[in-house]
């Protein structure tokens, strides 16, 4: 993994995160690219965990950028975001459309980035299941 986490295309990537969390608009526009690349690749179709991982950090930075989720660290946001970014690039430390391989990096940032933020994501997931609209941000 530390070959993907490494590369410059994933500092690039987390460079880019930087300035997307400081126009949370961008990463609107952000989920919008990434809807249409999952839709087009059905090989995630095949490995339903890691589609489950993408639609968890993008409901997650929904709830972000609408002021209703705020009690997650920047690191992870920052992390999350820049996988993301990682993983709309369609060239990238292995370029998406070498068939069969192309997805092989990205699904390896995704496991690792999962791991890295487990814990925030599963304080997420327990605010969703509460059925939490907003946070009180006095809680931080």
């Amino acid at each position: 993994m530390s070959l993907v986490n490494h590369s410059i295309y994933y500092r690039l990537a987390l460079t880019k995160a930087k300035e997307y969390l400081a126009n949370p608009e961008r990463i609107s526009v952000l989920a919008q690219k990434l809807k249409t690349k999952m839709q087009r690749q059905r090989v995630y179709d095949a490995v339903s965990e890691v589609w489950d991982m993408l639609h968890c950090f993008l409901r997650l930075l929904n709830a972000y950028v609408k002021g209703r989720y705020r009690k997650v660290p920047v690191q992870s946001l920052l992390m999350m975001i820049a996988c993301l970014i990682y993983f709309a690039m369609v060239v990238d430390l292995v370029p998406d459309f070498i068939t069969g391989l192309g997805l092989l990096d990205d699904v390896a940032l995704i496991k690792w980035t999962w791991d890295a933020v487990k814990n925030d994501i599963e304080a997420f997931r327990q605010w969703e299941a509460n059925g939490e609209t907003t946070q009180n941000l006095s809680d931080d």
